[in-house]
């Protein structure tokens, strides 16, 4: 099956990315989830991670990011690394990004 590759648009994305949109992110996922301390956070279709890496630095207990796109998951494994120099608040320990599909979950549904 064809698709196209979001995983270069994520990179290119996340080349250009600045503190300030990150904290803008951050806090826009705080003002949705006022409350992740102590919580699974799974962020289905991860693309650039952003979403993943602000969910650790308010409190989530651990974080499941994942994309069928493996230039996806590696963009999001290196924004962790740079946001995490950003914001003291992120937990690189508690962040996963895999490769995979929510459809593949479940082959025999329709």
């Amino acid at each position: 099956m064809e698709r196209f590759a979001f995983g270069e648009n994520w990179r290119k994305f996340s080349e250009q990315l600045q503190a300030q949109d990150y904290f803008a992110a951050k806090k826009s996922l705080e003002e949705l989830i006022p409350n992740l301390k102590n919580k699974t956070f799974l962020d289905v279709g991860c693309g650039s991670g952003l979403f993943s890496i602000a969910a650790s630095a308010l409190g989530a207990s651990k974080v499941l990011g994942f994309d069928i796109d493996e230039e996806s998951v590696s963009t999001s494994q290196k924004l962790l690394d740079k946001i995490s120099q950003w914001d003291p608040d992120v937990k690189k320990d508690v962040v996963e990004f895999k490769v995979g599909s929510i459809l593949r979950a479940y082959p025999n549904k329709p």
